[in-house]
């Protein structure tokens, strides 16, 4: 069966020097490039985007960001790689003046064309706008590529493509060269630096961070082998090993925490959660804000949600567990195992919180799978597996408290695990380039957490019946 597709793709293709964008022959009439694609994260699909512009149009392009991105309908701001098609096409450019004279509303979408002229009008991107979403970044790191592979003795096979043009995370190229592809990522200018700190990890921990083939820490730039494809994603066997290596790294962590404060990991307190909870007035703009934001009736329901948070913290600060680096998206298609190491990739969103909060997945994943909600991601964890996996992590820590104390710990964070992640996605909107599809994404995903984790906690019994319980 055929995958469903998105019902129009308008991509923006702006000229190279002029505040103009390209339209072309559509039989009878003249329109901004079309495309349709496969429905799913539309972040993934630059390189879809690229071959379909070339098919379609004869046209190299490059993906920069999205303009406007709802449900059925998305449009993208590209640029040109090369000005010459590859194939016969009639095309014209059209500046603000044409363009609103003969301009079709689209109804209740915004015009993500008036948009656009907007900005050009105003002269600059806004300050929050990753380099990467900007014309002529790719040149820029193509030619740090290619030196630094030269300088390396890899040799390239084959052209720098985009990969992954992430909206709110970062953005992938690759390379294919005679040692297999190899990945470049530019992550946000936020910290923490996520080319220094794997740096710095993997001089520490190279069992459990792979070293980076080079980094640009000014930048955050970092090339790395393909480690993906040897990744365990269909296989979660080895997930005890990796929860094991995640503890002894994060024990290890505890002894150089100003470092890594250094380097950018925010620290995301037991008290920042309790005052969350005592205090969430703060953040209640973010969570009401639009269309999909909580009803009244909902940041009620948010409010007798967050009453046992304060419980949580009280077991967690009680038993005495010490703060450690806490990487934030420990799932499985995250790590790999590569000649007996078992290695956690992507570390760009590494915070020092209280450690056991780096099993937020496998809680949500576990839960989903029992089917007693959580979001489903890529783990599917039964409760075989699960014992396994909480057995394997909570060996290293056995040395600093008695194994029911350890125990209670897992039971607290698990009260916790869904506002600490809602509460550093709002951190998070600090920096996300404001009122934009990206933003409104980010803003979105906040709201579905907070009526996840209201639906969730609602039912429980208190955290001190369901410890008796057990």
């Amino acid at each position: 069966m055929p995958n469903p597709i998105t019902d129009t793709c308008h991509c923006l293709v702006r000229h190279p020097d002029k505040a103009k964008f390209l339209v072309v022959k559509h039989e009878e009439s003249w329109a901004p490039p079309t495309l349709s694609f496969p429905q799913g994260p539309i972040e993934y699909k630059a390189n879809m985007l690229n071959k379909g512009m070339l098919a379609k149009y004869g046209l190299k392009t490059r993906v920069l960001r999205p303009i406007v991105r709802l449900p059925n309908y998305h449009c993208i701001e590209m640029e040109l790689a090369s000005t010459q098609p590859s194939k016969k096409l009639a095309a014209v450019w059209v500046d603000k003046a044409e363009y609103m004279r003969t301009r079709t509303p689209l109804g209740d979408v915004p015009d993500p064309f008036e948009l656009w002229f907007a900005e050009q009008d105003a002269g600059q991107p806004p300050v929050r706008r990753p380099p990467f979403h900007q014309p002529g970044w790719f040149n820029h790191a193509d030619h740090w590529i290619q030196f630094q592979l030269d300088s390396l003795a890899i040799q390239v096979t084959g052209s720098v493509e985009q990969f992954r043009q992430g909206w709110t995370s970062s953005c992938l190229l690759r390379v294919p060269t005679n040692q297999g592809w190899v990945y470049f990522k530019a992550g946000y200018e936020a910290a923490p630096g996520e080319a220094a700190l794997t740096a710095a990890l993997a001089s520490l921990w190279p069992q459990t961070v792979a070293q980076p083939l080079a980094i640009d820490a000014k930048r955050n730039w970092m090339l790395n082998r393909d480690f993906r494809e040897q990744s365990i994603r269909s296989d979660l066997e080895e997930l005890p090993a990796f929860a094991h290596s995640v503890a002894q790294l994060q024990l290890a962590s505890h002894d150089s925490l100003d470092k890594w404060q250094a380097l950018g990991c925010r620290p995301v307190t037991l008290e920042n959660l309790a005052q969350f909870s005592q205090q969430p007035e703060q953040y209640r703009p973010v969570l009401q804000e639009g269309g999909g934001g909580l009803t009244d009736q909902q940041w009620s329901a948010l409010l007798e949600a967050l009453q046992p948070i304060g419980e949580g913290c009280s077991v967690l600060a009680e038993i005495g567990l010490p703060l450690t680096l806490v990487h934030t998206d420990f799932r499985n298609d995250n790590m790999t195992v590569s000649e007996g190491r078992h290695l956690l990739l992507d570390w760009s969103g590494t915070v020092i919180s209280h450690p056991f909060l780096v099993l937020s997945l496998v809680f949500q994943d576990h839960r989903a799978t029992l089917g007693n909600g959580g979001f489903a991601g890529t783990m599917s964890i039964n409760d075989e597996l699960y014992q396994r996996v909480i057995e394997s992590y909570l060996q290293p820590f056995s040395a600093l408290a008695s194994q029911a104390d350890l125990l209670r710990a897992v039971e607290a964070v698990k009260q916790l695990e869904g506002v600490w992640m809602m509460l550093r996605m709002i951190y998070q909107l600090e920096w996300v380039e404001a009122k934009t599809p990206h933003f409104y994404r980010q803003v979105v995903g906040v709201q579905a957490g907070f009526k996840q984790f209201i639906n969730q906690h609602l039912v429980r019994t208190s955290l001190a019946d369901r410890i008796i319980m057990d």
